[in-house]
């Protein structure tokens, strides 16, 4: 552990208990919900509460002095949207057709459509806002928090982070200033960075398992990290080396690629609209 780890749960608990608790509370139906994504996506890679546990150490090691100017508000934004930003993957049949007939998603369905996995992986950003946005009782989110949190789980993707109206500099939730490109550029660079090996060390199956082709490249994909460790300057991949065969390069370097396509995205973000710092940490493979 380094001593970023644990700080934004800290210093919620510390200095609002009350929005801690609510952050607490919530963590059962969370965990409830997001183990649906397996009678969707059988065969992929971890997307439950442990990912969620991820994405959150990730940030806190991301966020760093950070902490020390964050308030409150932005650490409970940023701990509902990391614990709720995969929900829209294991949706049920009827919020699927509700969602996409109440919202332009460029997707035509009938009103007996089966959820479609590709459309749900396409689109599951999305989906996970609206699933939060309609369930927000269920996570004792409270009204004028339920926005931010929204924006910054979509935001985990594809959302353009720089769109002022979607991204203002600073939105006002509960008596708090909330940096909504910082949070959400956090949380998309953490999800990002969670692709080694352990993250699905909890699921009883390993690639030989795994019959969806595009599966099979990202659990192969996962089982050659061994783990992506974050220091001041790089943000080192280690790669087993025994593993690895020539088929596998490919595949490596394109997510090697979009992992430094990601970080440069985000660390402009947090420069360019926020009053927040981000290192600039150089993307490094290394065999072991």
């Amino acid at each position: 552990m380094t001593s970023g780890d644990f700080s934004c749960e800290e210093k919620l608990m510390r200095e609002c208990p009350e929005l801690h608790k609510r952050y607490c509370n919530s963590l059962l139906a969370s965990v409830r919900v997001l183990v649906n994504y397996r009678a969707v996506f059988p065969d992929y890679t971890d997307h439950s509460y442990l990912h969620t546990m991820n994405i959150i150490n990730y940030c806190n090691r991301l966020i760093g002095e950070n902490i020390y100017s964050m308030n409150c508000g932005e650490i409970y934004v940023l701990m509902m949207a990391a614990a709720l930003h995969d929900t829209g993957m294991g949706i049920s049949a009827d919020d699927y057709r509700e969602f996409l007939t109440e919202n332009d998603f460029g997707v035509t369905i009938t009103s007996d459509s089966a959820p479609d996995p590709n459309v749900i992986r396409d689109l599951h950003h999305e989906l996970s806002g609206c699933f939060i946005r309609k369930y927000s009782m269920l996570f004792e989110i409270p009204d004028e928090f339920v926005y931010p949190i929204v924006q910054a789980a979509r935001g985990h993707r594809r959302t353009d982070l720089y769109d002022a109206n979607e991204y203002p500099k600073q939105y006002r939730a509960g008596g708090y200033v909330i940096s909504l490109p910082y949070i959400a550029a956090l949380i998309r660079l953490a999800d990002e960075l969670d692709i080694s090996a352990e993250r699905n060390i909890s699921l009883d199956r390993n690639v030989s398992e795994v019959k969806n082709a595009y599966s099979i490249s990202v659990w192969k994909l996962h089982s050659l990290i061994k783990d992506v460790i974050l220091t001041n300057s790089r943000c080192i991949v280690l790669v087993d080396k025994n593993k690895l065969d020539s088929s596998d390069s490919a595949e490596l370097s394109k997510w090697v690629e979009k992992l430094r396509t990601v970080a440069d995205y985000t660390a402009g973000v947090i420069a360019e609209r926020t009053s927040y710092s981000i290192n600039k940490r150089i993307v490094a493979v290394e065999y072991v």
